[in-house]
């Protein structure tokens, strides 16, 4: 009995090594490529920021008043969605973060029981 049972757990520990090999680089990948897009995400939020500021003192400026609110609430608007996207990238990368950590805190814990 004690052999079969020393067998099942060498074949999960295994399976569960196996999992954590083939999750690891993906993941390793996943998280930078999330790093990536928030960093882009970042850029295109500053960049929306200043165009809007830009465009408020154009209006000032103009002689001639040209209806650039509109143009200003669409940036305005776009700005708040590329900050909740980033949000939720954040949200992502920190469980897929979490989900790395589970998955190596189990893998030591089985090789220690080995």
């Amino acid at each position: 009995m004690d052999a079969s049972k020393n067998d099942a757990l060498e074949r999960h520990d295994n399976l569960s090594d196996g999992i954590f090999n083939l999750l690891h680089p993906i993941l390793e990948r996943l998280n930078g490529k999330l790093e990536n897009v928030r960093a882009t995400q970042s850029l295109l939020d500053e960049n929306i920021l200043r165009l809007i500021v830009d465009l408020r003192e154009l209006h000032k400026l103009q002689d001639i008043p040209i209806p650039l609110d509109s143009y200003i609430k669409r940036l305005q608007l776009a700005k708040r969605k590329v900050s909740s996207v980033n949000t939720i990238l954040q949200n992502s990368k920190d469980r897929l973060e979490k989900l790395h950590q589970n998955i190596a805190t189990e893998t030591r814990k089985k090789k220690n029981l080995t």
